[in-house]
């Protein structure tokens, strides 16, 4: 009988297989924002990381008929292991993430594979990714959970924008001093169907059923300094300026219930960090064609944070928008909340560091507009929390 394996009897194995004697190979056991384990004669590195983050939220969603349906919960907001490695050389290696708990969009508490992808560097210049991963964009759902600003990391339009994950192939072309770079994604699909019996939609975690593809072309210039894409605010209080512009290409064709889905992605992005002082922009734009309907809409945010104390205490702030008139791919519900009306969010917190950019507890509140139109008036959140990241 086959045994199905899981990422938890995958994490196990890797347990057993770490344990095992490495006589002719030592291990060196370090610590640099994760526990760094080197096998002597070989120089392979693993890397692990253990991220929690968990808190208390009061949500308000005020509706037009009924009670409302308010909330009073401590959850855990994200549950996260991380293992990376790479050879001494640095032109293989690899990541295996897995999320034991999400809060928010795609809440769950089951055990969900993340990432889980090769790559391959055979020069400074080059490099291949080859596996399940983010497909590139939005931008801020790029940045590490554990970086970012706020606790709900991503605003209303990311989150209705979002491409999320998938299955593919990526070749990046990056500057070797990060000054500018561009990658090209190839991924499955998003289509809904298959002639297979048994087999519905395709995606992260699932196989693709159709010839179908997503393309996916990003780039990235770093006008002044050097601002990196996978973390937000400026905990190093920065002494020069760092200004990054960023853009993005993609399109797919889906089958959708018998129907054809063609989707074109556009999105474009800046951000900007000085003396402890961060901004960050993005507008998203989407044209759809299903059958005989078709549409465009949009999408954007502004985003701004300040430490007041340099390297503890940073308050930050979001406004976003939401033009409805673009269907989502990811889940989103926010424009079935306003039946079709814009919908605008208006969010800030405060966070205290614990003597880490990794470490920190934080207050946030948030009031999401939905206009006159839908079931829902307006939604209100207040969270307090804690983010860890070892």
């Amino acid at each position: 009988m086959k045994k199905k394996l899981t990422f938890n009897s995958l994490i196990c194995g890797l347990a057993v297989v770490s344990l095992q004697p490495l006589s002719a190979s030592p291990v060196s056991v370090t610590y640099d924002d994760g526990t760094i384990f080197e096998v002597g004669e070989t120089g392979f590195k693993n890397k692990l990381n253990i991220g929690i983050k968990t808190g208390y939220t009061y949500q308000k969603l005020n509706v037009r008929d009924g009670e409302d349906p308010d909330t009073s919960s401590f959850d855990v907001g994200l549950a996260r292991l991380d293992l990376t490695g790479e050879s001494s050389n640095r032109t293989v290696g690899y990541n295996l993430q897995g999320d034991w708990a999400k809060a928010g969009l795609d809440a769950s508490n089951d055990v969900v594979l993340s990432n889980a992808y090769v790559w391959w560097a055979p020069s400074d210049w080059l490099k291949f990714k080859l596996g399940q991963m983010k497909q590139g964009f939005p931008f801020q759902f790029m940045k590490d959970d554990f970086e970012a600003q706020f606790y709900v990391r991503d605003s209303i339009a990311v989150q209705h924008y979002n491409i999320g994950r998938n299955q593919g192939l990526v070749l990046g072309v990056v500057e070797p001093e990060k000054t500018f770079g561009v990658h090209f994604g190839i991924f499955n699909g998003e289509s809904s169907f298959s002639f297979a019996e048994g087999t519905v939609g395709e995606g992260q975690n699932k196989p693709g059923i159709d010839t179908d593809h997503r393309f996916v072309l990003t780039g990235f210039y770093n006008i002044m300094g050097n601002v990196d894409g996978y973390s937000e605010g400026d905990w190093a209080c920065s002494e020069d300026m760092h200004w990054r512009v960023n853009a993005a290409y993609s399109m797919a064709d889906n089958n959708v219930g018998g129907g054809s889905l063609d989707l074109v992605d556009v999105a474009a992005g800046t951000e900007f960090r000085y003396g402890g002082f961060s901004a960050s922009a993005e507008v998203l734009w989407r044209d759809w064609d299903l059958g005989e309907s078709s549409d465009d809409g949009f999408g954007y945010y502004v985003q701004a944070g300040h430490f007041f104390m340099p390297q503890e205490l940073e308050g930050y702030a979001r406004f976003s928008g939401l033009d409805c008139k673009a269907i989502s791919v990811s889940g989103s519900d926010y424009c079935s909340l306003s039946a079709g009306d814009d919908v605008f969010e208006y969010a800030g917190g405060v966070a205290y560091y614990l003597g880490s950019r990794l470490y920190k507890i934080g207050a946030e509140v948030a009031f999401l507009d939905f206009g006159d139109g839908g079931s829902a008036k307006d939604h209100q959140r207040v969270s307090l929390y804690l983010s860890t990241k070892f």
